[in-house]
C-alpha cells in the first residue's frame, strides 16, 4: 500500500520542533504562509539616500515576509549594521555625497561581519552585470532601475546557507 504523503504542514511542524535547524534555512522547505512565517528571521537592511525608494524597498519585501531595516546614510548605516545585524545588505554605491563602497569599508574595519553577503546598487551599471548571486557568495552587483521579483530571489539565494 502506497504511504500517503504528510505534506508540507506535518514536515513543517517537525522540522520547526528541531531547535537546531535555524528557521531561515527552512525557507525553501516551505511554500506559501509557512514560507512568510519563516523568512521573518531573515533580516535585510537597505541603504539607500532615496526616500521613495526606501519606502518602495520597505512595502514590498515586508509583503514578501521578510524582516526590513532602512538606513539613509553612512551614520544610519552603521547603526542599523551594528543594532539588528543583517542577513544580507542591499547598499547603493552612490549614497549623496557619500561613497556607499568606501562606507561599507569604513564599516568593515569597524567589526563588521564580513560574512555578510552585500548586493550594490548602481545607477551607473548596466543591466549585463557579470556578478550574479550564489549561496556562499559574498557580493553582487544590480543596475538601477531594479525588478523587485529579481532582487528578491537574489536577496533569498544571498541568504540562504552556502551548499
Amino acid at each position: 500500500m502506497k504511504q500517503k504523503s504528510r505534506g508540507c504542514r506535518n514536515g513543517l511542524k517537525h522540522y520547526l520542533k528541531q531547535p537546531a535547524i535555524p528557521h531561515r534555512y527552512l525557507l525553501f522547505a516551505a511554500s506559501g504562509f509557512y514560507a512568510r512565517i519563516l523568512m521573518m528571521s531573515t533580516r535585510i537592511l537597505f541603504v539607500d539616500d532615496d526616500k521613495d525608494l526606501l519606502e518602495l524597498f520597505t512595502t514590498e519585501f515586508t509583503a514578501r515576509g521578510l524582516e526590513v531595516f532602512i538606513a539613509r546614510n553612512g551614520e544610519e548605516f552603521h547603526s542599523q549594521a551594528f543594532k539588528n545585524p543583517p542577513h544580507v545588505i542591499v547598499l547603493d554605491i552612490m549614497l549623496g555625497d557619500e561613497n556607499g563602497v568606501q562606507v561599507y569599508d569604513h564599516l568593515l574595519r569597524n567589526g563588521l561581519d564580513p560574512k555578510i553577503p552585500v548586493v550594490f546598487l548602481s545607477s551607473l551599471a548596466t543591466d549585463h552585470v557579470p556578478s550574479p548571486a550564489a549561496p556562499g557568495r559574498s557580493f553582487s552587483l544590480r543596475a538601477k532601475p531594479i525588478h523587485m521579483e529579481d532582487l528578491f530571489k537574489e536577496i533569498m539565494c544571498l541568504a540562504s546557507p552556502a551548499k
